[in-house]
C-alpha cells in the first residue's frame, strides 16, 4: 500500500522547513526595524519644516508689519553710505538674539558685531583661536553688518537679551505635556497661578525650540532687495568663544563657521551645482543633507587699500543654499611644502604670515540647491583683490524663506 493513502500517515513540517521559516522572518524583521529610525526621522523633519515654514512667514509678515527694516528701528552704526543723493544701504543681518547676549567675549578672529562672526580679515584656512598676521588675499571679505532693535540700548544685558529672546521665539511653539496614556489629552503649560478654587489659571509660554534671524541683501541696481528669514531648531543662546588656544576643533566656535570656495560645477539655470570646500582643520567640518549654508562675493572688488569702501560694500552679494549631498568623510590635509588645492596654495606661501597651532586644512565637496551664482573667475589671482566666494555654514538651520522687499523708505 502506498504510504501516502494510509490514513495512519500524517503530513507535516521538518525541523529545517521551520528553521528556514523562523530565519525569513527575523530577516524581514530585522529590515523593517532598519526602516524605523529612519521613517521617524523623516517624518520628524516634515513636522520641523511645516512649524519653520509658518514661523517664517508669521516672522515677514509682522517685520514688515511693524516697519523694523529701517535705519532708525536698528541699532548699531548706520546703514546708510553714500550720499543723499546716491545712498548705499549695506547688507546686514538682523539677530537680536545673539546681538543682545550676555556676557559673549571676542577672541582673536572673533568679531560678534558681523555675520559670520570672523573679521574681515580673517584666513578661513588657518585657526581662528590663534594669532597671525593678516595673509594677502583674504582682506576685505563680504560680511553682513549684525544689528538688533534700536532704543533698548539703556537696559542692563539681561533685560536686553529677554527682550531679544521674546521677540524672536515663536508665539506659536507651545509648549505641552503629553501624558503616555493618550486617550487623555495633552495639557498646555505656561505660568500658571493658582485660585482657591483649584483652577489653574496663566499665560502660555513657547517652549524657545525655534528662534530666527534676517538676513538682508540689497540690490546695488535698484531700492530692492532679498529678506531671507532664517529659521532654528535648538540654536545656541549665547555662542562660546574659546577662551585660549583651542586644542580640538570641538573647542572652537560651531554656531557659525567660514569655508573658502575653491571649486564649482554647475549653477546655471537655477538647479543649484556642487562646491568644494576648504576650511582649518581646527574647525568642526560638521556638515550634512539638510544643513543651509550661505554664499558670499564682492561681484565688483577693488584693491583691498581702496579708498572707495563704500563701492566694495555695496557689490556684495549673499545667497542661501540648501545642502542636498555630501561626498562622505571630509578630506584632511597637513601641508608641508605649500601644496596646491585648484590653483589656490595651502597654506599661503608669503613667508610674512606667521601661523600657530593646528595647521592642518579640511576639504569636501558638498552639493547645493538654491540660485545661481557667479564665482570668481581665476581663485589664484587674489592678491590685489578679493573675488573669492566665501561659505558660511550655519548650524541648527530648519529652513530659510526668501521674499523681495522694497527699500524705498529705508
Amino acid at each position: 500500500m502506498n504510504a501516502s493513502n494510509d490514513p495512519l500517515t500524517r503530513g507535516g513540517i521538518s525541523l529545517i522547513e521551520v528553521t528556514f521559516a523562523i530565519g525569513v522572518i527575523l530577516i524581514g524583521m530585522v529590515g523593517l526595524t532598519s526602516i524605523l529610525p529612519l521613517a521617524g526621522r523623516r517624518a520628524q523633519d516634515s513636522l520641523d519644516f511645516d512649524t519653520a515654514t509658518a514661523i517664517s512667514n508669521t516672522v515677514s509678515g509682522e517685520i514688515l508689519a511693524r516697519k523694523i527694516i529701517r535705519d532708525s528701528a536698528l541699532s548699531g552704526p548706520s546703514l546708510q553710505l553714500g550720499t543723499a543723493a546716491d545712498p548705499v544701504i549695506q547688507p546686514f543681518c538682523f539677530d537680536p538674539l545673539l546681538v543682545n547676549s550676555a556676557s559673549v567675549p571676542s577672541f582673536e578672529r572673533y568679531d560678534l558685531s558681523v555675520f559670520p562672526f570672523y573679521n574681515l580679515n580673517h584666513d578661513p584656512l588657518l585657526d581662528p583661536s590663534t594669532t597671525y598676521t593678516n595673509t594677502p588675499g583674504f582682506l576685505r571679505q563680504p560680511r553682513l553688518q549684525r544689528v538688533g532693535l534700536s532704543g533698548i540700548i539703556s537696559l542692563t544685558a539681561a533685560q536686553q537679551f529677554e527682550i531679544a529672546r521674546t521677540l524672536v521665539e515663536s508665539a506659536d511653539d507651545i509648549s505641552q505635556v503629553r501624558p503616555k496614556d493618550r486617550s487623555i489629552p495633552s495639557v498646555m503649560t505656561g505660568l500658571m497661578a493658582t485660585t482657591s478654587s483649584n483652577f489653574g489659571y496663566g499665560k502660555r509660554i513657547p517652549t524657545g525650540a525655534y528662534n530666527w534671524m534676517i538676513t538682508v541683501d540689497p540690490d546695488s541696481e535698484s531700492r530692492y532687495a532679498t529678506l531671507s528669514v532664517v529659521v532654528f531648531q535648538g540654536r545656541e543662546r549665547v555662542t562660546e568663544f574659546p577662551s585660549a588656544v583651542a586644542d580640538t576643533p570641538d573647542a572652537n566656535a560651531l554656531a557659525e563657521r567660514v569655508a573658502l570656495v575653491v571649486s564649482h560645477v554647475g549653477f546655471l539655470g537655477g538647479s543649484g551645482g556642487s562646491v568644494r570646500l576648504l576650511s582649518s582643520g581646527n574647525t568642526l567640518s560638521n556638515l550634512t543633507s539638510g544643513d543651509w549654508l550661505m554664499l558670499s562675493r564682492t561681484v565688483l572688488p577693488g584693491p583691498p587699500g581702496a579708498t572707495n569702501a563704500n563701492e566694495i560694500i555695496a557689490s556684495q552679494v549673499h545667497r542661501w543654499y540648501r545642502v542636498v549631498g555630501t561626498d562622505g568623510d571630509a578630506t584632511i590635509y597637513t601641508p608641508t611644502n605649500n601644496q596646491t588645492i585648484d590653483a589656490l596654495t595651502v597654506p599661503n606661501a608669503d613667508s610674512s604670515v606667521s601661523r600657530s597651532g593646528n595647521s592642518t586644512v579640511w576639504s569636501r565637496t558638498v552639493m547645493l540647491d538654491g540660485p545661481d551664482w557667479q564665482f570668481s573667475a581665476d581663485p589664484s589671482n587674489n592678491a590685489n583683490q578679493n573675488s573669492l566666494t566665501y561659505a558660511t555654514l550655519v548650524e541648527d538651520v530648519v529652513m530659510v524663506n526668501e521674499t523681495t522687499i522694497s527699500l524705498a523708505t529705508f
